[in-house]
């Protein structure tokens, strides 16, 4: 049984100026909110950062209802579905992405692991949590394998050198 492809005849090219626009305000927001860590919110790189995000978003905005076929159509936040289940996802990523940084900062510390290695295994328990993996007597398998996986091999403590 073969399905035959389907394409629309009225498909366009992707939106080059939506996604180089909001690739570079995230980016510059993430990368705000990353220095912020070392330096402080109100050091110069921060807040120029975080004002160009905002002004990246505020020009995104402005592109994406000008185009005819923008990457992301603003009128779907119109729709009290869209926006509900929009709003129910975010504040779920949210809370989600809180608590695996809090518990890959505390499994750093406690462990004297790298910050990479902590987070590596906080994501790869969150991946075997999701798909629901089981160990062999059919229980709950929630904690990472240590000797498996590319991921692991930065998680040497910190004190040992590195074996060349």
């Amino acid at each position: 049984m073969r399905a035959a492809e389907s394409r629309s005849p009225s498909a366009t090219g992707p939106d080059w100026a939506g996604f180089v626009i909001f690739t570079a305000a995230l980016a510059s927001l993430v990368y705000g909110l990353i220095e912020s860590n070392q330096r402080s919110f109100t050091d110069g790189l921060v807040l120029g950062c975080l004002a160009a995000a905002a002004v990246l978003l505020a020009v995104f905005v402005t592109v994406e209802r000008r185009t005819a076929h923008p990457m992301f159509d603003l009128r779907l936040l119109r729709l009290p579905t869209f926006s509900g289940g929009t709003q129910a996802g975010s504040g779920r990523v949210a809370a989600t992405t809180t608590v695996a940084a809090a518990e890959a900062a505390g499994m750093a510390e406690a462990n004297q692991m790298e910050t990479i290695a902590a987070s590596a295994d906080v994501i790869t328990a969150t991946v075997l949590a999701l798909r629901g993996d089981s160990g062999a007597d059919g229980t709950k398998r929630l904690d990472p394998p240590r000797s498996s996986g590319v991921l692991h091999a930065a998680s040497r403590p910190r004190s040992q050198p590195e074996v060349q």
